[in-house]
């Protein structure tokens, strides 16, 4: 049993996630009866990968093991719903706890925030203070991460005074970071990069530099841009991604000798760019898809559907965004390179394999880009469904062409 348990949490605390899904799924074929760590580390894994149809098989053998009264599986399974889009879910088994604890308030409070309800996340921070339960610091960072999706910058000010003020708590690296990604979201860049030099010395690293030259992009800051990337390249010269945003940001304002410069050093590095995938879920069957990916059985239908959605698109208002492209080519090129990214092949085929008003969940590697994040809008309202994407920063629930994140993410 001990070996089961700590394979189990070994894979899923490594990052090897499928197999310590693939080990819980053996085990329990075998009927070796898991304890409290294997659940949770087996619902920490399906939260990781966000495989819903797993995490609710998980949450079926906990109802048959009666592990419903453990604060702590019953957290790890909040913690699943949330990162794999179900914050109703999420939030209905919270309600059902009678022995939380801080750190299930502090799953649904930062659950709130990747959804990008900071309202909702507020709210609960503060019935959480109105039951008599001390915040930690993990509770100021949930709630400062809120603040910064949701936009709501005085309520973030407020929070990060709060923590020293009222309860004594130093702010950590994460902390600053999320200020500063709080105020570079809202545009206030000159208020965020004067932050800074605010911060304890220790508190200053790469994630704040990063969430620095994050908002520069954003909001096509090129100097500032330039002084957050430099400060980078000291700090962590081998991630490639922030030559990527760099590159990307002088793209974007058609600098493209600038922009070369910087893939140039980036290869005289020998650095690599993490490709971009999505993931979709069918059945309990996972199907990932790349940018102009061919490789799937169904890639014909898929982009032939994907043709005659993007016609529907077009008629319902819909103008690709060739910033996206991020090469200096003709027009017409780059409106195909936006085409086939792949979120919207993903998207494609789980319209294409679904019943009509099936809600569609995919989960991206990395940031959802503009023109990806308009056309979702768009299909969401031609097709009457609801689109759930994950993405390396939050969720967004489009729905009508709305985005739940409001275009702030």
């Amino acid at each position: 049993m001990e070996s089961w348990n700590a394979m189990i949490s070994g894979y899923a605390q490594n990052g090897l996630t499928e197999k310590a899904v693939a080990l819980f799924q053996k085990m329990q074929a075998l009927n070796v009866p898991p304890n409290p760590l294997t659940i949770s580390s087996a619902l920490s894994a399906c939260a990781q990968l966000g495989a819903l149809s797993l995490g609710k098989w998980v949450h079926k053998i906990i109802s048959k093991e009666n592990l419903e009264l453990n604060v702590y599986v019953m957290t790890a399974l909040i913690d699943m719903y949330v990162k794999c889009g179900s914050i109703a879910e999420a939030r209905r088994i919270f309600d059902r706890m009678d022995n939380k604890n801080v750190v299930s308030w502090n799953v649904m409070i930062s659950g709130y925030g990747l959804h990008g309800q900071g309202a909702e996340a507020l709210k609960l921070y503060k019935d959480m203070l109105d039951a008599n339960l001390l915040p930690t610091s993990s509770t100021f960072l949930s709630v400062l991460y809120a603040c910064s999706h949701g936009g709501l910058v005085e309520e973030g000010r407020t929070a990060f005074r709060s923590m020293t003020s009222d309860y004594g708590f130093t702010p950590g690296i994460e902390h600053c970071t999320c200020m500063v990604d709080l105020l570079g979201r809202a545009g206030r860049l000159k208020e965020a990069y004067e932050l800074i030099s605010e911060f304890p010395k220790n508190a200053i690293g790469p994630g704040v530099w990063g969430a620095l030259l994050a908002a520069c992009m954003v909001h096509k800051d090129a100097d500032l841009a330039k002084l957050a990337s430099q400060k980078l390249f000291e700090l962590e010269p081998e991630n490639t991604g922030y030559y990527v945003l760099l590159s990307n940001l002088y793209t974007s304002k058609k600098q493209y000798s600038e922009a070369a410069g910087v893939r140039q050093e980036a290869k005289s590095k020998k650095l690599v760019k993490t490709p971009g995938c999505t993931l979709i879920e069918l059945g309990d069957k996972p199907h990932v898809f790349m940018a102009g990916d061919r490789a799937h059985p169904q890639s014909d239908a898929i982009y032939s559907y994907l043709e005659k959605l993007t016609t529907k698109m077009i008629e319902a208002g819909y103008r690709p965004d060739t910033e996206a492209a991020l090469y200096d080519v003709e027009e017409e090129e780059k409106e195909h390179m936006v085409k086939v990214h792949s979120e919207k092949l993903a998207i494609a085929f789980g319209l294409l394999n679904t019943e009509p008003g099936t809600e569609i969940r995919i989960i991206k590697n990395l940031r959802v880009c503009l023109d990806c994040h308009n056309a979702t809008k768009i299909i969401s309202k031609v097709t009457q469904r609801l689109i759930v994407v994950r993405d390396a920063s939050r969720f967004h629930h489009f729905r009508d062409g709305i985005c739940s994140c409001g275009d702030y993410w």
